[in-house]
């Protein structure tokens, strides 16, 4: 059964490593200090955001717009071709397949008049998938996917 780490907020296996957690290497038993409203919250440009700051929670109207560029780097082409006699011709093919592609993903983002002065960093994007992954409040993310339940079957 996986949790997800109170610190970091990536889902872990609580036995793994007596409780540490692989990403942050915190322990996931320690909840000292730990902000009970936060979590991680995978968001898409196309869904419909809640009227909640993602940041505290609070009702507001006011979006900003988060922007990355992420490298995207293609996979190998003709793996098993490379133990051939092609391998010359396999090996250039691979490395003009390999020129790192700029994927840029934007998203907006509910933050209040108050939270706006902390700016949103994204956890992980992921441009192929076209996804945020971001911490929000526990009452933005519960809102966010009762507003988007489509998005997810």
């Amino acid at each position: 059964m996986l949790i997800e780490c109170p610190h970091c907020h990536v889902r872990v296996d609580p036995c793994y490593d007596e409780g540490t957690c692989p990403s942050c290497h915190e322990s996931v038993h320690e909840l000292d200090g730990i902000n009970p409203n936060r979590a991680l919250l995978l968001m898409r440009p196309a869904a419909r955001m809640p009227e909640l700051c993602s940041q505290c929670g609070m009702p507001t109207s006011r979006v900003i717009r988060i922007e990355t560029e992420e490298q995207v780097e293609a996979a190998p082409v003709f793996g098993l071709m490379s133990m051939s006699l092609f391998r010359p011709l396999v090996a250039l093919m691979n490395q003009l397949r390999r020129f790192a592609r700029t994927g840029a993903v934007a998203i907006q983002v509910p933050v209040c008049d108050f939270c706006s002065d902390n700016p949103i960093e994204p956890v992980a994007v992921h441009p192929a998938d076209n996804v945020f992954q971001c911490q929000v409040h526990v009452d933005f993310k519960h809102r966010y996917q009762q507003l988007n339940q489509h998005l997810h079957q």
